[in-house]
């Protein structure tokens, strides 16, 4: 699951910006899922699959994470993890906020390589 990144990304906005969020949502788009993680009890045949939601379920119990749930439809991390269709993804790409860059021929990134440069050298 993505508890790791997301811990890193509040480090990351402590040091940078000095802001510690308190209890951060972690979208989830599975009720199966979120019941087993909200589940304090467990039986012999969950024992497999909760070891794998018990960092999940240290984190909600210290309040660190705010489990939610969120329809795959508006799932936004979809577009990154899943081959998704043109309009799906186009869809997902503007409502993440993000933009194409415009690169013709004649440009080029700065610090890029061009495959010419690979194939004289």
């Amino acid at each position: 699951m993505c508890l790791e990144e997301l811990r890193w990304t509040v480090l990351c906005l402590s040091e940078l910006i000095g802001v510690k969020l308190k209890k951060v949502p972690m979208m989830i788009d599975n009720k199966s899922t979120i019941a087993r993680i909200n589940n304090e009890k467990g039986s012999n045949a969950q024992k497999t699959g909760d070891v794998i939601y018990q960092s999940i379920k240290d984190a909600v119990r210290d309040n660190e994470v705010d489990i939610m749930y969120c329809p795959t439809t508006k799932m936004l991390a979809d577009g990154f993890t899943k081959a998704l269709g043109p309009t799906r993804f186009e869809n997902l790409f503007i409502e993440i906020g993000l933009v194409q860059l415009d690169v013709t021929s004649s440009q080029e990134l700065r610090g890029s390589v061009s495959v010419k440069d690979e194939l004289t050298s």
